[in-house]
């Protein structure tokens, strides 16, 4: 081919692909400045990443951003301290370029980030953690035992404490005089019940300076909740494994002792390892979401993006956690063939 003609027909491939992507970002309603914003971020000199939600899981939390700083050293992170409700909150107000959460964005909180940016945020699954139930350590028979479908039954009954200043009837009574949770802004609490099936607790509950709710009481941080346990015989505490620092090859925390929960009932206990959690033959787990706006800053979609990678689940697992999406798998090992007799080989 001429060399002329070639180089006027590559012009006019070029104009025809120009068209045809500025039609697509017109008429299909693309967000051409994300790009631009994209782009202005990848070149900034000091470039800021700023993380809600350490609480839910401190140690992993300072683990991923010392090893996201490696790979990184010029970026400057801060990691903010507050649970569920708090980190949500603060990447709504453009405080936070990434939000640390027990459970996923619910479709009133989506539709405020639609309504901010005109897009959803971004969620993916992280980690996960075993909810606890704890109780005192003291000198009882022996470590209660109880199956999902018990516990959902009683949770299921509860009613909140009524203005006579009269309480319900304990719907725990069976098992506990009173039952101890972090606040609810943390998030273990609305993660119990998406792990029981169960629908959400009252929203409104999150915003008064000392819920109550028959026999449960909420408390400051898992601290103050493994505090309480141990000090009431009668009484028993919700965590997560996640934000407790419980290391469970060591037990349960001072003064306490893991209450059996069970998938069915006559099954035999067992402790809330990272094994029997990623098996399943401890029924109550919950994931660690990581969020960042749909039209946010770069710097946050690229932390997220990262944590959902493999080499980001990898530094979820050596850091203690279970990874979200690299779950644990039974492999049986043997010396014989498939569809082999087995004696000649051996």
């Amino acid at each position: 081919m001429n060399p002329r003609r070639r180089l006027w027909l590559q012009v006019r491939v070029a104009i025809y692909l120009a068209v045809i992507a500025g039609l697509l970002l017109y008429r299909g309603g693309v967000p051409w400045h994300r790009f631009v914003d994209a782009l202005k971020g990848a070149g900034v000199a000091n470039p800021t990443l700023v993380i809600a939600g350490r609480d839910l899981a401190p140690p992993l939390l300072e683990s991923l951003v010392a090893e996201y700083r490696r790979d990184y050293p010029k970026l400057s992170v801060s990691l903010l301290p507050g649970g569920t409700n708090h980190a949500l909150e603060a990447l709504l107000a453009r405080e936070a370029d990434v939000a640390f959460s027990y459970r996923n964005l619910t479709d009133r909180e989506q539709a405020l980030f639609r309504e901010a940016d005109g897009d959803t945020a971004i969620v993916v699954s992280v980690g996960l953690g075993g909810l606890v139930l704890l109780e005192s350590a003291g000198p009882a028979a022996d470590a209660t035992t109880l199956s999902v479908a018990d516990l959902r039954e009683a949770l299921a009954a509860l009613a909140p404490v009524t203005g006579n200043g009269r309480e319900p009837e304990p719907a725990l009574a069976p098992y506990c005089a009173r039952l101890y949770v972090c606040d609810p802004n943390e998030g273990s609490w609305e993660a119990l019940f998406a792990a029981l099936d169960l629908a959400a607790p009252d929203e409104a509950m999150a915003g008064m300076a000392a819920p109550r709710l028959g026999p449960v009481t909420f408390l400051a941080d898992p601290a103050s909740v493994v505090a309480a346990v141990a000090a009431a015989p009668d009484a028993w505490g919700l965590v997560s494994t996640l934000d407790a620092g419980i290391d469970v090859a060591v037990g349960a925390p001072a003064g306490t002792r893991f209450v059996g929960v069970v998938a069915e009932a006559g099954q035999a206990a067992v402790a809330p390892g990272a094994a029997s959690i990623a098996t399943g033959v401890y029924p109550l787990h919950h994931f660690l979401y990581a969020a960042c706006r749909g039209a946010g800053g770069f710097e946050g979609g690229k932390f997220v993006t990262h944590l959902a990678s493999a080499r980001g689940l990898r530094q979820v697992e050596r850091a203690g956690v279970l990874p979200a999406r690299l779950m644990a798998r039974t492999i049986q090992l043997s010396r014989d063939p498939v569809g082999g007799g087995g004696e000649g080989n051996r």
